[in-house]
């Protein structure tokens, strides 16, 4: 039951923020109908978008709006959204869905980066710079952390990585 879900989820990120913890909401946008896991491969959600919002997302909003500080990304394949991408990489999913139509403000962090359904597909650095480009403010557990930071730091030195994304980027983060 979404709503139910919703309330309690709400009532957890109130209580949380108000004793000073930043709640995380996790893993967007929600692995409930799905028994994949991105551990070992990329799951994928087929519902439609309208019952994607409806169900899995509408936690989320209701984390969302009561202030819930992160969220972490999940490795899905969110077909409504962005068939074949993991929303960890995804700019339609990240910054389209969770910032746009959900108005989240606060800071994106990744879902380990070293899972299988980023690894599989993406080398470390390529990964890191895709999941940045996507929205993500920070990255948890690259798995070759050198070739992530090589790859971001390429990335920005070629402009592919605009340093303005960079900046919104570490001052949610400082603000946080």
């Amino acid at each position: 039951n979404p709503a139910l879900v919703g309330q309690r989820v709400a009532a957890a990120v109130r209580g949380y923020e108000r004793a000073g913890v930043a709640a995380t909401l996790k893993h967007f946008p929600g692995h409930g109908h799905t028994s994949a896991d991105s551990h070992e491969e990329l799951p994928v959600l087929r519902q439609s978008r309208s019952q994607l919002m409806a169900g899995d997302v509408a936690p989320f909003s209701a984390g969302i709006t009561a202030g819930a500080s992160l969220v972490m990304t999940g490795h899905l394949d969110v077909q409504a959204v962005d068939p074949g991408v993991p929303a960890t990489l995804s700019r339609k999913v990240l910054v389209d869905l969770l910032r746009g139509d959900l108005r989240f403000k606060g800071v994106v962090v990744s879902d380990a980066m070293n899972m299988a359904a980023i690894t599989k597909k993406y080398p470390a650095g390529e990964a890191a710079v895709r999941a940045v480009l996507a929205g993500n403010d920070i990255l948890l557990m690259p798995p070759d952390l050198r070739a992530a930071q090589q790859g971001l730091l390429g990335a920005v030195r070629s402009g592919r990585l605009p340093r303005a994304q960079l900046v919104e980027s570490a001052t949610r983060i400082l603000t946080l």
